[in-house]
């Protein structure tokens, strides 16, 4: 949720499964995450007193608010937990992804930092032209080392497989770039 606007409505009397419990919960999750990651986790959270499941539709005020914000499907940082099976994350992607593994990544001009990752020894990053220069070198580093320097070249077969996966043009990534980071660093 880091890089998805992200809004909860509930009435407080809503108990069934702990629904009104849980929305309290995941506030205090989302204001600590955005305490730590000022930029993200954009999230706003209204428990309603007095209201139960059907809050006389006092929730419909989470329309405009969602409708000043966009989904950003190239964020210059991605925060991955992985869970359920997902096999990417924005501009992420794994063939097998560990459940429980934990990426934080972040682009700054052609170079790519993996700042933090857990049960991560591969991963392939999609990337095109409105991310960084393609005709120049991209650099990948983690743990401040550097693991890849150089071209990343576009590819009919990563355009078409990511038209396939998602279905909507402007997830449409034109490289990729795998990188295994069990070897030992290029410096």
């Amino acid at each position: 949720l880091r890089n998805l606007p992200f809004t909860l409505q509930m009435g407080a009397e809503d108990h069934q499964h702990n629904r009104s419990g849980e929305a309290q919960r995941y506030s205090e999750i989302l204001a600590d995450l955005q305490a730590d990651d000022p930029e993200g986790y954009d999230h706003w959270v209204e428990i309603y007193e007095g209201k139960g499941h059907w809050m006389d539709f006092e929730d419909a005020a989470a329309v405009p608010w969602m409708l000043d914000r966009t989904r950003d499907l190239r964020p210059n940082r991605v925060v991955w937990r992985v869970m359920g099976g997902a096999t990417r994350a924005y501009w992420l992607s794994q063939d097998a992804p560990q459940p429980g593994g934990r990426v934080v990544v972040e682009l700054e001009g052609q170079s790519i930092h993996v700042v933090e990752a857990e049960q991560i020894d591969t991963l392939t990053f999609r990337l095109d032209d409105t991310m960084l220069d393609l005709d120049r070198a991209v650099r990948v580093y983690r743990d401040g080392a550097l693991y890849f320097e150089g071209l990343v070249p576009r590819s009919r077969d990563t355009i078409a497989r990511t038209l396939a996966e998602r279905g909507d043009p402007s997830g449409i990534f034109t490289a990729e770039l795998t990188v295994d980071f069990l070897g030992e660093p290029l410096d």
